[in-house]
């Protein structure tokens, strides 16, 4: 088994047109799509979209995004199975949309610094500072983060990954019944903890390999950018008022990844 990612070249570039993008949204602008042909880069590496403007809808951003997918898709894709780690994930964002409106900043976070773009430093920086905030949220916020994330018997999953044990197994006691007990439990916000940890105590490994292990490790389930997508896109129910404490820590989470609306004005040359 292994991991690969798109080459750091790729990973620029595809950030650049979905910036572009975003900032195009976010004041009032679309296409309705495009083709790869009408995406231009200059000789400064700016970027920008050959295509009419018109004004944003739901509906054409939509299609901007399916445009996106297809273009990234063709060029980078080659099945489920063999797309860059975490890229699919991408794709498939951006190939059905969001259910909410894709001018607002948690979506335009998720997607202009989606994991498959970032470099691996940028990623393990991620998760350290996510989980501290989350040590901020209370009881109840962190809770019902839990609730609505997709959890799964991540810690029996190691046993592929021999890297991973001695962090795993470095604080442990016998339980009641004699098995072995960890720290750990098998949810999202657990998992975060315990790579923050795997990151910080490298047990001899470089920090890149540190990561495509993580990455082999949650694969199957994209933990990284489901967990951004979790915190970003559903944590906020779009049907009642967003408790305050849960919009201040998505705010949070926006300004650490990297807000691309600030000085938006940008996006309308």
């Amino acid at each position: 088994m292994k991991v690969w990612y798109l080459d750091h070249p790729l990973q620029v570039r595809c950030q650049k047109v979905l910036i572009y993008l975003g900032r195009k949204h976010y004041v009032g602008i679309c296409f309705g799509g495009f083709t790869s042909k009408q995406i231009l880069f200059d000789a400064d590496g700016n970027v920008h979209i050959d295509a009419a403007p018109q004004e944003y809808s739901q509906g054409l951003a939509l299609f901007d995004y399916g445009a996106v997918s297809g273009i990234f898709d063709d060029a980078l894709g080659a099945g489920i199975n063999k797309y860059p780690t975490y890229f699919y994930n991408l794709i498939n964002f951006l190939s059905n949309g969001p259910a909410v409106d894709c001018r607002s900043k948690a979506v335009i976070a998720f997607v202009t610094n989606h994991v498959s773009l970032l470099t691996y430093s940028r990623r393990i920086q991620i998760t350290a500072v996510l989980d501290m905030l989350l040590t901020r949220l209370s009881e109840d916020d962190s809770e019902a983060l839990i609730a609505i994330l997709e959890n799964f018997y991540w810690g029996s999953r190691l046993e592929k990954v021999p890297a991973m044990y001695h962090t795993y197994f470095f604080h442990w006691w016998y339980g009641r019944d004699g098995t072995i007990c960890t720290p750990y439990k098998d949810n999202g916000v657990s998992l975060l903890k315990f790579s923050n940890n795997f990151f910080k105590h490298h047990n001899g490994f470089p920090l890149e390999q540190r990561d495509a292990a993580f990455a082999l490790a949650t694969k199957h389930k994209n933990y990284l950018p489901q967990l951004l997508f979790s915190i970003l896109i559903t944590f906020k129910d779009p049907n009642k008022p967003c408790p305050p404490s849960v919009q201040a820590f998505i705010d949070e989470v926006i300004e650490m990844l990297g807000d691309h609306t600030v000085d938006c004005e940008i996006a309308q040359t």
